[in-house]
């Protein structure tokens, strides 16, 4: 499970009662998870001993700055990883007599001023009989939930399963419990039994919308995205509006529903989310970088650029506050800026694989194909899987003249990703060059199999059957072509060029007029429909053309006005 988000389910789930301790909590349990991690557990109860009963006199209730997740010292939290420590220490220990010692108010109430033995020995009295103390008993139940969902936390999947069964023989109706065995499912690996937990949890408790938050986490591990975006949104929906819940595991769940919206391409939905992440935590350099990223998405070019230059104030060395500077530069065509921010971003830290897939592609416009290549060599050195640099690369290496080169990238952009038809159309091309008649073909065959609705291997094959005079098959190939891509003014004149020569001048004149339709800026187009006219002996017409063609720019008109039209 996503540790991060599993941890503010867990505090989710106590955040009707927070006491937040005060900011020393964060020196304190630093030092017993410390003593933890090192098996030290004696001195980490002791520490942690100390530090509780000394935050229960004093009552103190201070925000932390969540910087690490031991920060997140809500007394609940405190509780269960101390009880997680205290089983660990040893689990045949009377085990109420630790938990009972750290319980909630409610026990003193229960129990008044007493001295801490016979406190245990009431305690034991009333466990022996436990329908004369339901409260206790919620309590004792409240305990073990707490060490389950902290053994969830730091990856203890079995004895958190204990914890929560134990939990269920004092308080079988503990929603906490049964949405924890939840997550211990999806922790083992049995993601489609949590959910049908989860729905059985949520056909018994419909006001608990906890369970939402713990079906989306399901949802992302299978990248059901829109599924996981709906659950978040209808937990975020019912999440109280009250201060004491405006904390980071807010801001954090925010932050996963903009970066799921951005899974769906949903890019202002997600602008949204980042924008309320940024209400609550607007000294966050990753909420500026997101919705940034968000805003780029949808050429707000300019609102990206400021929040980029808050995050840069934020953090001057944030390799991905450049990257993203470098990004909405090369969307407004500024080349120079964009490479000088990818590779500031790069410097600071290298490896960082889109910033070298951003840079190649600056450098490639600017005309740099050897410093382009050289970055998508270290894209594939940081990444075997990277089909798609392999195939640009193949493309550059095409462009500098390294045929062969290129056939090889191609080759094994396909071995990589055998599925995606512009590696077979990037191949073709090459295979084009190479003079591979026989399996260019079979490229061009291959990708629009995998991708029928793309016209770019249609067209090509009518261009090659064109330059083969054969002409019927290429009238076919750009009949396909016209009918996946009616809107493509190219087509149309290439098949026209097939109607002349099969002697069909009027069909080719209609192709030319559709080209004209679809672009009244087509020099060449006038210039094909003048010749035409010509040959139907429409004179007039044909110098009309022929001037419109100039007008545009088309220079070849200019000798045609001259020998046919006088002019």
């Amino acid at each position: 499970m996503n540790r991060l988000l599993s941890l503010g389910i867990y505090c989710l789930l106590f955040s009707c009662t927070p006491q937040l301790h005060g900011q020393s909590d964060h020196g304190v349990f630093e030092k017993a998870y410390e003593h933890y991690i090192h098996q030290e557990y004696e001195q980490s109860i002791l520490l942690l001993e100390g530090h509780l009963q000394q935050c229960n006199k004093s009552g103190l209730k201070k925000s932390l700055n969540p910087s690490h997740f031991l920060q997140l010292s809500q007394r609940d939290f405190n509780q269960g990883l101390l009880l997680l420590l205290q089983l660990k220490l040893n689990p045949d220990l009377p085990i109420f007599k630790k938990m009972l010692l750290f319980s909630p108010t409610e026990l003193s109430h229960c129990f008044g001023n007493e001295s801490r033995t016979a406190f245990w020995q009431k305690a034991h009295k009333t466990l022996v009989n436990k329908d004369s103390l339901p409260l206790l008993q919620k309590i004792i139940a409240k305990g073990f939930m707490l060490a389950g969902m902290t053994a969830i936390h730091i990856n203890q999947t079995e004895q958190a399963s204990l914890y929560f069964k134990k939990a269920l023989e004092f308080d079988q109706y503990n929603q906490e419990t049964l949405l924890g065995l939840a997550l211990v499912k999806f922790d083992e690996g049995q993601a489609e039994a949590a959910l049908l937990m989860l729905k059985e949890f949520a056909d018994k408790f419909p006001d608990n919308h906890l369970v939402n938050l713990c079906e989306a986490e399901i949802y992302l591990s299978l990248q059901y995205y829109d599924r996981a975006a709906k659950s978040l949104d209808v937990f975020l929906g019912h999440l109280p509006n009250e201060q004491q819940l405006l904390t980071f595991n807010h801001y954090d769940l925010l932050m996963k529903n903009g970066q799921t919206k951005m899974f769906l391409r949903n890019y202002a939905v997600a602008e949204g989310c980042f924008s309320q992440a940024i209400e609550v935590n607007d000294a966050s350099v990753e909420a500026f970088i997101a919705r940034a990223e968000a805003r780029a998405y949808i050429l707000k070019l300019k609102e990206a650029e400021e929040d980029l230059f808050i995050a840069r104030s934020l953090d001057s060395e944030n390799s991905h506050v450049f990257h993203m500077l470098g990004y909405v530069k090369m969307l407004q065509w500024q080349n120079e800026e964009a490479l000088s921010y990818f590779s500031k971003a790069i410097d600071l830290q290298g490896d960082i694989k889109e910033a070298y897939i951003h840079r190649s592609s600056v450098k490639s416009v600017l005309g740099d194909i050897e410093g382009a290549i050289e970055d998508l060599d270290q894209v594939i050195r940081m990444d075997d899987n990277a089909d798609k640099s392999y195939a640009v690369r193949a493309y550059l290496k095409s462009r500098k003249g390294d045929i062969k080169g290129a056939l090889s990238d191609y080759n094994q952009a396909i071995v990589l990703a055998p599925n995606n038809a512009s590696h077979f159309i990037g191949r073709a091309a090459v295979k084009e060059q190479l003079e591979m008649e026989e399996s260019y073909l079979d490229d061009l065959d291959r990708a629009i199999t995998l991708n029928p609705k793309n016209y770019y291997p249609y067209h090509a094959k009518g261009a090659w059957y064109q330059r083969k005079k054969e002409n019927d098959k290429a009238l076919e190939a750009y009949n396909q072509a016209i009918k996946v891509a009616p809107d493509v003014a190219d087509i149309y004149i290439d098949r026209g060029s097939i109607y002349l020569a099969k002697g069909n001048p009027k069909g080719a004149l209609q192709d030319l007029d559709t080209v004209i339709s679809l672009e009244p800026k087509n020099g060449q187009a006038y210039f094909l429909q003048g010749i035409l006219y010509f040959l139907l002996e429409k004179n007039l017409k044909a110098c009309a053309s022929m001037y419109k063609a100039k007008s545009l720019g088309f220079e070849e008109a200019e000798e045609s006005l001259v020998s046919l039209c006088g002019k």
